[in-house]
């Protein structure tokens, strides 16, 4: 009986261990917009695919990314959520901010805002010569996306943007995801069949 018995927890662990693994095999999907703001506005703006300030220039992005262990990064050209580019011309960009705006739409809906700061200038401006943008996210640490109970959290990289050139917005999203009912269906099918082997081991014991 006692063998029995092991095999059944054996059973259910490799059962749940599959269900486990399959659950993190899946894709985010969304896309991300942005808006420049003046810092200390009350009135925000309201992100875009594609938004300008000055000489910069911001172009949301859209996603279908694989997540590795329920985590998904984007940080390379190909695989980005968002890119700034920056032109030539004397601007300031102090006093300025810009909000992120995500939004996943696979494995499951979810929102979220994320504001931050921006530095630098390009040509002389108030005698000072440089020719760079700081684009500060603030603490860059996980952070909820809503609704919460969608269990999605993402997490951005603080980025600068040379002068003719481009850089991308990178970080990751992560995510708890539930299995599909066909895995829980599979693994209470197994389950009755082990418990009725058990029955009929103990019957002719």
């Amino acid at each position: 009986m006692r063998n029995v018995m092991n095999k059944v927890v054996m059973a259910v662990g490799a059962v749940m261990m599959s269900a486990s693994v399959a659950s993190a095999q899946f894709n985010f999907t969304g896309r991300t917009d942005g808006c420049f703001y003046v810092i200390g506005d009350p009135n925000f703006c309201q992100p875009m695919a594609a938004a300008s300030n000055g000489n910069l220039i911001f172009a949301g992005s859209t996603f279908n990314e694989a997540a590795i262990g329920g985590v998904a990064s984007f940080n390379t050209a190909d695989v980005n959520l968002g890119r700034f580019t920056l032109g030539s011309g004397e601007y300031s960009y102090n006093g300025l901010g810009f909000i992120l705006a995500v939004t996943v739409t696979s494995p499951t809906a979810a929102t979220g805002a994320f504001t931050s700061f921006l530095t630098g200038q390009v040509g002389v401006v108030n005698g000072n010569n440089t020719s760079s943008v700081f684009v500060d996210f603030g603490s860059n640490e996980w952070t909820s996306l809503l609704p919460q109970s969608a269990g999605v959290d993402a997490r951005l990289t603080d980025l600068a943007v040379q002068i003719g050139q481009a850089n991308y917005v990178n970080g990751q999203l992560r995510a708890n995801v539930v299995p599909e009912p066909s895995t829980y269906a599979l693994m209470g099918t197994g389950l009755l069949g082990l418990a009725g082997f058990a029955r009929r081991r103990r019957a002719t014991a």
